[in-house]
């Protein structure tokens, strides 16, 4: 494993004195230096090169977050927001070093959920599992959508990367579906965007309704990996749980077959999603010990998950998916 990249994290400042300030601000039992306890976050599930952070600490509030911020900003200190590390494409590795921000262990509250106004106001610790749990629990008929993932993976952060989930085909990526962010900047300023913006003493759980007629600056820091800004709050649309489901799977074996499928599908308007996966995936997907394609079996599958109000409409759906 190489330790870090070339880089000195702390050309302007020692390592001691990052590691007691560090303490200052979270407590010493939410600071870690032990090589033990950096390992894990060292890596993800993919193949790129781990790195090894320094410093790992778990914040509880905002306050905490300005002042880390404050203090990194200063010493020029690398920092890298992180909730499971469940993700495909190494953004959670600490490629310089410096400290890891582990946001899923105690900021993941479900701070609000408006069922007249179809949002959830979440912290970023908030996985996928257990935003259902909640929903399913105390708001049956309203539903948030999930991706091809884990549930244990991040909501934030799927929604801040334009996660595709399965209802992508319906209502578009999960960057479409943020009403209002909560976030602190390179500077530690704490800028709130949509209709939460009042300001602190009008930024109830209630006012993060929706993201226009506001000046839109939701981009500065969508598909950005945390570079620009720690977010410490995201409200995200929820959407009318229709009572039948009966997704949908057709097996192809060739690629000029699957692609005009998936279009004209997608064109319908009749599946909330459709993705395609090779067969060796999709057994991947439902268990099977070894998943590989045997002689004569279809290469691709296509998958899409569909939802009505009423048997006749699931009917005339799958009457135009038929066709």
């Amino acid at each position: 494993m190489t330790a870090t990249k070339q880089r000195n994290v702390f050309e302007k400042i020692s390592k001691d004195s990052v590691y007691s300030k560090l303490i200052e601000i979270f407590g010493g039992n939410y600071v870690t230096k032990k090589d033990v306890d950096l390992y894990p976050y060292s890596q993800d599930m993919t193949e790129n090169e781990p790195h090894m952070p320094d410093f790992v600490v778990i914040p509880e509030n905002k306050e905490q977050l300005v002042e880390l911020v404050k203090f990194c900003n200063e010493y020029s200190i690398p920092i890298v927001p992180y909730t499971t590390g469940n993700n495909v494409g190494g953004l959670t590795i600490p490629d310089y070093g410096g400290i890891v921000v582990d946001f899923g262990k105690r900021m993941n509250k479900i701070l609000h959920v408006d069922d007249n106004m179809m949002y959830a106001l979440l912290e970023p610790g908030v996985t996928f599992g257990q935003l259902k749990k909640h929903l399913d629990e105390n708001f049956p008929s309203l539903r948030y959508s999930f991706p091809n993932a884990p549930p244990y993976s991040g909501v934030v952060g799927n929604a801040l990367l334009s996660g595709m989930t399965n209802l992508a085909a319906k209502i578009g990526s999960m960057a479409d579906s943020i009403n209002g962010l909560e976030v602190i900047t390179a500077d530690g300023i704490v800028a709130r965007i949509g209709s939460c913006f009042y300001g602190e003493d009008k930024a109830k759980d209630d006012s993060w309704w929706c993201k226009y007629p506001m000046p839109d600056l939701m981009g500065l820091f969508i598909n950005f990996q945390g570079m620009t800004g720690l977010i410490t709050k995201c409200a995200v649309q929820l959407w009318p749980k229709e009572p039948i489901e009966k997704p949908q799977l057709v097996v192809f074996f060739g690629l000029t077959d699957l692609g005009p499928f998936l279009r004209e599908v997608g064109r319908a308007d009749i599946v909330n999603d459709v993705a395609a996966f090779s067969v060796e995936v999709a057994k991947m997907e439902v268990g099977i010990p070894e998943p590989v394609r045997y002689p004569g079996e279809p290469y691709y599958t296509a998958v899409m998950p569909m939802t009505a109000k009423t048997e006749n409409q699931m009917n005339a759906k799958l009457e135009i998916l038929n066709d």
